[in-house]
């Protein structure tokens, strides 16, 4: 489904099928209690990556902030030019691009709104 929307224009919608939301539910429950246990989970009560080692208790705090990470873009003039200009330019002569295509963007954006709405997937 993600890859459809997000490349071809399909439409995402949340399913309302009982079954499902029930899977949601279950995995949710299945987090607090492995939270609630003191278990450690990779980017729900930890750091990622180089800060995988970092603890917290602000899980909230955490999963904003690895959205904003998520969000931050830095833009060459590459990034802002026409394709064919785009193909001409090279920024110091070594980078072309710091962009993700548009389509793994927006399966990006769809993913994280499906979190939003409550999966813990």
């Amino acid at each position: 489904m993600v890859n459809v929307w997000s490349r071809y224009g399909g439409t995402a919608m949340l399913s309302r099928d009982p079954r499902d939301l029930q899977l949601v539910s279950d995995s949710v429950d299945f987090l607090k209690r492995q939270l609630e246990a003191g278990n450690v989970i990779y980017g729900v009560n930890i750091g990622f990556g180089g800060s995988a080692d970092t603890r917290t208790q602000h899980l909230e705090q955490l999963q904003s902030a690895a959205i904003q990470h998520l969000n931050v873009g830095i833009l060459l003039k590459a990034d802002k030019t026409d394709a064919e200009e785009a193909d001409r330019s090279q920024d110091n002569g070594l980078l072309r691009s710091h962009t993700l295509p548009t389509p793994i963007v927006s399966a990006t954006r769809l993913c994280g709104a499906i979190r939003a709405c409550g999966s813990a997937s």
